[in-house]
């Protein structure tokens, strides 16, 4: 009787390429940053239950805050891309180190602002959606989700 095995069928290796390990450990890190947030803004509020309103949330959290993230860094991408192609040379300090150019800090800031309130949004308008929290809870909670969690790693330069 011959064996056959196939590997990789589910995760082939060429997906590697497509999805860097290192985003593993960037989506774990950012699941532990919001379920602390979350947390710690529910015990500030003195939400009752909070780790079953915790459970509720905190998937829909941590994706929305991933996408927002995304939108985030596809604005910096179209607006380099843009700025390169008028022949506005700030690109590189967009890409690898913003505090070097003050238009490219304030693009880099703007990028960071339209994810926050993206997050707070997203948060506000489906993660808290079916949350048995107030109104005036679920703004607050959005709110400290989009100024605790924003990607403030689009500043940190990547080349001196």
């Amino acid at each position: 009787m011959r064996e056959e095995k196939l590997y990789n069928i589910i995760f082939p290796i060429y997906m590697l390429w497509l999805v860097p390990p290192i985003f593993f450990l960037f989506a774990a890190l950012n699941f532990i940053i919001d379920s602390l947030v979350i947390l710690a803004a529910e015990k500030a509020l003195k939400i009752d239950e909070i780790f079953s309103k915790y459970k509720k949330v905190i998937l829909k959290a941590w994706a929305f805050g991933f996408i927002a993230d995304f939108i985030g860094a596809l604005f910096l991408f179209g607006v380099s891309n843009l700025l390169d192609h008028l022949k506005i040379p700030i690109t590189y300090h967009i890409a690898y180190n913003p505090f070097g150019n003050v238009y490219a800090f304030l693009v880099t800031i703007l990028g960071i602002l339209i994810a926050s309130i993206l997050i707070y949004v997203f948060d506000k308008k489906i993660s808290f959606k079916k949350v048995e929290w107030s109104e005036r809870e679920k703004k607050i909670m959005a709110l400290v989700m989009a100024i605790a969690t924003a990607p403030y790693l689009f500043l940190l330069p990547y080349a001196a």
